[in-house]
């Protein structure tokens, strides 16, 4: 009877990668040569072994996850809910890098994103052009674009408008653009009212999608996604993610929805946007009043639910009961699990990284296993809670009142998701949706508004550390004769 084991069976991927795994008669050992990294799982698992450092799968690299082997023979994965790396040109890989940077023709590109974005440097040039490799864009402002300011990932146009700026944004895989009303006479101009941009996209239609729309290529894919414009004062607190800035409204702000239009007719069309009359009039609205849309061509894997089934920003995920508007928040964040199909999970983690809470001391946030929900702006209220995973407790509140600015808090949660992903593992499921929600594990508090917290949406990742299952023994003897069962053995 031929059993190959794990030792023989690393021992001859040893052999065939160059390691030597044992010296000549006499000899010494020679150190083996080792790297961070092989093309495939065979290779990487010989190497973990042989140099006791865990070696990543090159081949199963993607701008989302990575897969490593470890030297105990496991293999784990590491999943992001955002992209965190871009393939350049030359097929080597970067991580996301949204800073701009001068190109010779005097436009501005982020150093490394999954969109090609270029941004006007002034003139009659297109504000914003981005492309992949399904469709192009290009958005105008209705003027000459005076030259920009560069603010690390930001393109700042001053004075498009008499006391409004317009800011230029670059995402990891496209980009938002925010027009900033610094003064009330900019609040009162009457070009407020319908600000519109000429959008061009040849070959492309626009549909409705959730509270945006979709701009999509001939058999239906959408190329790229336009969130719901949103609008936000300044009210509040004026430091920390408590704050309004140009990417988000502060807890305290009043945000209200902007209207949108945009036609269906292909190549050339015209972006409308009315902004909320009563919060430009409104006296007691704190400048600056922020106006803004975003554009993506890749969904990044999450989404939110309110109770009062409003838009938000997606700068920042959200749990528990708002303090300002006192609607109940959840986050909901897709990972897949083909990977870990036919495995054995051995263990599983949910990071996330927690930015801000209402309360100076830790207070719960429960994970959740939840129904699947649509990769969409905004979901309705609420997808179903389904089983509940792991409860941690922590704090991070801002704020220049109360306890400062608490640092940021990396959570770890574990509890049931090792055994879930085991469950997806063996019926072979497609995506799981994992859901926060500030609540305790009975289901109770969510309605405290102590519980409150915000999330970094670009940190939320998912790892499992799995094993595949040893193959039936095959062509089994002992002494050339073949092994018997039953009762005539």
């Amino acid at each position: 009877m031929r059993f190959l084991t794990g030792t023989v069976a690393i021992a001859t991927v040893l052999a065939t990668t160059g390691i030597v795994v044992g010296p000549a008669a006499g000899a010494a050992e020679p150190p083996p040569v080792c790297a961070a990294e092989q093309s495939g799982e065979a290779q990487a698992a010989a190497m973990a072994h042989a140099c006791g450092q865990r070696v990543e799968v090159l081949a199963k690299r993607t701008e989302y996850a990575q897969v490593f082997a470890n030297p105990s023979g496991t293999f784990t994965i590491e999943q992001h809910a955002a992209p965190v790396r871009v393939r350049t040109r030359s097929g080597s890989w970067t991580p996301i890098d949204t800073r701009l940077r001068k190109l010779p023709d005097g436009s501005l590109a982020p150093a490394a994103t999954l969109a090609d974005v270029r941004f006007s440097g002034g003139g009659n040039a297109a504000a914003v052009s981005l492309s992949n490799s399904r469709g192009r864009l290009e958005l105008n402002w209705p003027a000459t674009l005076p030259v920009p300011r560069i603010d690390g990932d930001s393109a700042v146009y001053p004075e498009v408008l008499p006391g409004v700026d317009l800011r230029v944004q670059a995402l990891a895989s496209g980009f938002t653009h925010v027009l900033v009303v610094r003064t009330r006479e900019a609040a009162a101009d009457p070009a407020l009212r319908r600000i519109r941009y000429s959008l061009a996209s040849p070959g492309l239609a626009s549909r409705p999608a959730g509270d945006g729309f979709e701009l999509v290529d001939s058999s239906g894919t959408a190329v790229v996604r336009g969130g719901a414009p949103l609008m936000w004062d300044s009210r509040g607190d004026d430091s920390g993610p408590a704050a309004s800035t140009a990417r988000a409204p502060g807890d305290q702000a009043r945000t209200v929805r902007a209207r949108l239009s945009i036609p269906a007719a292909a190549d050339k069309r015209d972006v409308v946007i009315e902004p909320d009359a009563d919060l430009l009039a409104d006296p007691a609205a704190v400048l600056p009043i922020y106006i803004d849309p975003y554009y993506e061509t890749a969904w990044h894997h999450w989404t939110f639910a309110n109770s009062t089934n409003t838009s938000n920003d997606r700068v920042t995920q959200r749990v528990g009961r708002s303090p300002d508007n006192g609607a109940l928040y959840r986050t909901f964040i897709e990972f897949p699990t083909a990977t870990l199909h036919g495995k054995h999970v051995l263990s599983a983690r949910f990071y996330a990284k927690l930015v801000h809470s209402w309360s100076c001391a830790s207070t719960p946030v429960s994970l959740y296993w939840t129904a699947s929900v649509p990769m969409a702006d905004r979901v309705g209220w609420s997808p179903g809670l389904w089983r509940h995973l792991d409860e941690r407790s922590a704090h991070a509140h801002k704020g220049s009142a109360d306890c400062g600015n608490q640092p940021d808090v990396n959570m770890e949660f574990a509890g049931g998701l090792a055994g879930l992903l085991q469950e997806a593992a063996n019926g072979y499921w497609g995506p799981i949706t994992l859901g926060l929600a500030a609540r305790r594990a009975d289901g109770s508090a969510e309605s405290t508004t102590s519980y409150w917290k915000k999330f970094d949406p670009g940190a939320p990742r998912m790892t499992a550390e799995y094993n595949s299952y040893p193959n039936t023994p095959t062509d089994r003897t002992i002494d050339n004769q073949a092994c018997a069962t039953g009762d005539g053995r």
